[in-house]
């Protein structure tokens, strides 16, 4: 892939296009990504964030699921809102992939009852659990990571009535 510049300074070249008194930015050939060198350093680059890329954000948006029915869990992360009107059961799949979040929410005052068959792991003795029961109040939620192969991990619990 050929490089592709923009230059961004007091002199452009003939057929470049920019803006005076700016800083470089370039498409780095060998990475695809957009480079911005900061004027005030002239070497420093920052990189613009790709949607390939593993890569921290601090205003990313997580996705979120409403769920009214009795229904298998997504297990592709974010936050799953159980919001049927009355107690619903649901199952959840091991995790495929590592560094997963899934929050379980209750959107309604029920006691929504999530089935995961010797897969959750909550730092309590006893072994892996099968079974969270979300207390009956909107906002009782558990937060879980995959952490480990073909497990979940609790990471948080907020008023929940048992992780069995």
């Amino acid at each position: 892939m050929p490089t592709h510049r923009i230059r961004r300074g007091a002199a452009l070249l003939p057929g470049e296009i920019g803006q005076a008194d700016s800083s470089p930015i370039f498409i780095d050939s060998a990475t695809g990504l957009v480079n911005i060198v900061p004027a005030s350093t002239g070497s420093t680059k920052k990189v613009l964030v790709d949607s390939d890329s593993a890569q921290a954000l601090s205003n990313k948006v997580v996705p979120v699921t409403v769920d009214a029915v009795d229904a298998a869990v997504p297990i592709t992360g974010g936050i799953v809102v159980f919001t049927k009107g009355s107690a619903s059961t649901h199952t959840l799949a091991a995790p495929a992939t590592l560094g997963v979040e899934l929050v379980l929410y209750a959107g309604s005052a029920q006691a929504h009852v999530i089935t995961a068959t010797g897969l959750i792991d909550d730092g309590i003795t006893g072994g892996s659990k099968t079974t969270i029961t979300l207390a009956s109040f909107i906002g009782s939620s558990i937060t879980l990571v995959s952490a480990q192969a073909g497990k979940w991990g609790v990471k948080a619990k907020n008023v929940v009535t048992s992780v069995a």
